[in-house]
């Protein structure tokens, strides 16, 4: 399998109807990215932002702009709109308009080529049902078949039974799959995700002295004055904190030493909507996560702790990891020109927050539980109740595999396949391995599989569908027009499993 050339003719990989070649669209739906590319590429030809910019005056939002550059363009007035969030679509118009882009990125022909989607493996029942309906009916396509994001990361990993932990933009989902189906009733999943990693790292950017072991209302030179000199005590000294400023608005900025304040000039943009600006912000946080996270190989003193212990533990914690590959000094500079160095805890904090959530987004003031209704359900959300704590990566694997069977929990433990972007961060696949190998030792070893590349593990999804729809024997699994118009959503749910 090879992946097209720019300009090259899709792929005729995948069949249907009468065994006629045709080359068949791969579409994944994501909260923050839309997938698309032809059966048989090896990643998306198209990857959209899952975002759309609307002009608040205009009640029929005649002026909708879709795609990146109709995002990162600033326009008076303009509000940014996600119409897909933790996999339910709240605008179909808005989603159909973000498709369509990619179709027409793609040069895919309405009406002749078939359709593979993906989504959302706790997605219900109904919301494939309406799925259909709308592809079917606004493309006209030829043939349809949508599949669960969790199966398709199975197959890309290479397994047709795994246990899939996927950590997007919105959520963290674990989803035993089991010789190719996806256990719906044994899914844990929670709303941590990206999102919540950058609004953590904005805070953690705003709040250095919370990683040094500083108590709240110290003050950060009296805290280190007892020191003063000590190679120690200056790479425990908190660093300035800082807002972050998104790059539209600087105008002019000049270089500064690290630590130094900024030396920048703004623009003046009245009319900007706060959406705009808090995503270019967030974007901006994302950046920084992204650049100097690590998981640190063991946990941490509580953050929240704010005694004198407490914060002791903490110091010592950040001088340790400080040293260590995990924790080691990054220069990072932000787009008004300040410049500085991170290490130790500041590094471990969008990192560790995956396995003690609750104690991490305490101590910066941000919420430690989430409201569970209208959400699909999941074994991870505290029954009967109006909201769940969020869980560590290891507890929400525990309650997955404890609402399988016993026979098969064996065999998912010893393929756990990490999905999704978040799942990138350095150290993660061996912090969880050494965490699961003391939670599970009463019957698995827990083997971690996890894709070297970051971008693998973003599009693992979008991978294992194009490798699906790719094969001879996927021809006759296609729901054709004919058969949608006879049965409807008999046809699909029976084909679609």
């Amino acid at each position: 399998m090879s992946s097209s050339a720019p300009g090259a003719p899709p792929p005729t990989s995948a069949v249907f109807g009468g065994g006629d070649d045709t080359p068949a669209v791969v579409l994944e739906i994501g909260s923050y990215a839309t997938r698309a590319g032809w059966a048989g590429d090896l990643s998306p030809e198209a990857n959209i932002l899952s975002s759309i910019s609307v002009n608040t005056s205009d009640p029929a939002r005649a002026s909708r702009f879709v795609g990146d550059h109709a995002v990162f363009t600033r326009r008076d007035d303009a509000e940014l709109i996600q119409p897909i969030r933790a996999g339910a679509v709240t605008n179909w118009d808005d989603a159909e308009a973000i498709w369509s882009q990619a179709f027409n990125q793609l040069g895919a022909v309405k009406g002749e080529d078939p359709l593979f989607m993906i989504e959302p493996s706790f997605a219900p029942p109904s919301f494939r049902n309406t799925l259909a309906e709308h592809m079917f009916e606004t493309y006209s396509l030829p043939a349809f078949y949508v599949a669960r994001d969790a199966v398709c990361a199975a197959f890309a990993s290479h397994r047709a039974t795994a246990l899939v932990v996927d950590i997007g933009a919105t959520k963290t989902t674990v989803t035993p799959v089991l010789d190719g189906i996806a256990l719906r009733k044994a899914i844990a999943w929670q709303p941590l995700g990206g999102d919540l990693l950058d609004a953590l790292a904005l805070h953690a950017v705003a709040k250095r002295e919370v990683a040094f072991g500083v108590a709240p209302g110290e003050d950060q030179a009296a805290a280190s004055a007892a020191t003063t000199g000590s190679p120690q005590r200056r790479t425990l000294r908190p660093g300035p904190n800082h807002t972050i400023t998104p790059g539209y608005l600087v105008l002019d900025k000049r270089p500064t030493n690290a630590g130094q304040p900024a030396q920048f000039k703004t623009r003046s943009f009245p009319n900007t909507h706060p959406s705009f600006h808090s995503f270019h912000q967030l974007r901006v946080a994302a950046d920084w996560r992204q650049s100097i996270t690590a998981v640190p190989p063991s946990p941490l003193p509580s953050f929240s702790d704010t005694s004198a212990a407490g914060c002791a533990a903490r110091a010592q914690a950040h001088t340790s990891l400080s040293v260590s590959a995990h924790g080691s000094q990054r220069l990072y500079e932000f787009p008004c020109g300040f410049n500085d160095l991170y290490g130790g805890l500041e590094r471990a904090v969008c990192g560790e927050v995956l396995f003690n959530p609750r104690d991490i987004l305490q101590a910066y003031g941000l919420p430690i539980s989430y409201p569970t209704a209208g959400l699909p359900p999941s074994v991870s959300h505290t029954p009967g109740a109006e909201s769940s704590n969020y869980l560590g990566l290891p507890e929400l694997i525990e309650r997955c595999l404890a609402n399988v069977d016993v026979d098969n929990r064996a065999a998912l433990a010893s393929h756990i396949a990490l999905a999704g972007g978040c799942s990138a961060i350095d150290g993660l696949a061996s912090r969880l391995s050494a965490e699961l190998g003391q939670r599970l030792q009463s019957f698995q070893q827990p083997r971690i599989i996890a894709e070297a590349s970051p971008m693998d593990r973003r599009n693992m999804a979008w991978t294992g569908g194009s490798i699906v729809t790719s094969l001879s024997s996927f021809g006759t699994k296609w729901v054709s027009r004919a058969e949608w118009e006879e049965s409807g959503h008999v046809a699909l749910n029976r084909r679609c499993v």
